[in-house]
């Protein structure tokens, strides 16, 4: 059996399914390491813990003595399904507490197109970065969306907590999860289980829909994450999976710098906060032109907060910001 340190997943050969990274070793018992299901070769351990055929398991301390009897199981928050409620409420509660006051936003489960697991049965899709995916795939199967959203406001009293929905287009689709989150903090009063009022609903802004309509959509929420991977591929209509696009893929490009000054715009109009996230965020050409748009928190990597921690510092927009926004508007001439 190989392990891969990327997917946490127990292989039977030596190049892992789910990414394809040439494997060396295996488990070691400080591991966590993602089990399957119960068709896999290790289901004689798991007897009594897996509840569905299709849903993951992940064993802190991974041993074959050990594993049926410790329960010590649970998900990956950003994209394992949270098949077990309290499990993924005891970690989630475990980070806040770990944060100590400071703010946690959980972006919902976030799988599809280039996030494709195979233990959740998704239909093969001829164009999947187009088809069923993150918030609709939750919509579409509430619940294993309530699942999270329980594990979610039940962790809440533990900290500050924001909840994020990723690859919204239309209002209808963040009200009815809002709707799905009043769902979930009635059931859980009346089970008398505490959970914060203060949760903070927030939605990811990756398609051009999101960014145009970011005027109405700022209404029903506390505050934006601007995807810029996603943001870039659909409004330049470029797959940022395909490398042969080459200078096609321009995160650069003024289309996306504008919906971005749109979003912005419109998020500050109706007094919630923005953010950025994606690969844009640590792009230390293009931080001068994020503070005059008055984009207010740029989300990056470990290794990237410091350079970029300087290069905001280092920064003073009040004689370059009216410059750069007019630059935004002016005539384009393609490199």
């Amino acid at each position: 059996m190989y392990y891969c340190e990327n997917c946490y997943l127990l292989n039977e050969d030596d190049v892992c399914a789910f990414c394809g990274s040439r494997l060396t070793r295996g488990p070691k018992a400080d591991d966590y390491c993602f089990i399957g299901t119960k068709t896999s070769p290790w289901a004689e351990m798991l007897q009594g813990i897996l509840e569905d055929d299709h849903l993951p398991v992940i064993v802190r301390q991974w041993s074959p003595r050990t594993a049926a009897y410790t329960g010590e199981v649970g998900t990956r928050t950003d994209f394992f399904v949270p098949y077990r409620e309290l499990d993924h409420a005891r970690q989630l509660e475990q980070v806040l507490s770990d944060m100590d006051g400071k703010e946690v936003i959980i972006r919902t489960l976030d799988i599809g197109a280039d996030k494709q697991i195979g233990y959740f049965d998704l239909p093969k899709e001829d164009n999947p970065a187009m088809g069923m995916r993150a918030l609709r795939i939750c919509l579409t199967r509430p619940e294993i969306f309530k699942t999270q959203l329980r594990a979610l406001f039940r962790a809440s009293a533990f900290g500050k907590l924001g909840i994020m929905f990723p690859m919204v287009t239309s209002v209808w689709e963040v009200r009815e999860a809002k709707k799905l989150c009043e769902e979930v903090k009635r059931e859980l009063k009346q089970e008398g289980i505490p959970y914060s009022e203060e949760v903070q609903i927030g939605i990811m802004i990756e398609t051009p829909a999101a960014a145009i309509n970011s005027d109405r959509l700022a209404k029903e929420v506390d505050f934006f994450s601007i995807g810029t991977n996603d943001l870039t591929q659909y409004t330049l209509a470029c797959d940022r999976q395909n490398n042969d696009l080459g200078r096609f893929y321009d995160p650069h490009h003024p289309a996306v710098l504008r919906l971005i000054r749109l979003v912005t715009e419109n998020a500050h109009k109706n007094g919630i906060w923005v953010g950025i996230c994606g690969e844009l965020g640590a792009d230390l050409a293009l931080t001068e032109t994020f503070l005059a748009i008055g984009v207010d928190e740029l989300s990056v990597t470990p290794r990237s907060v410091l350079p970029l921690r300087n290069a905001v510092r280092m920064t003073d927009t009040r004689e370059t910001s009216d410059r750069i926004l007019s630059e935004l508007d002016s005539d384009y001439t393609a490199r």
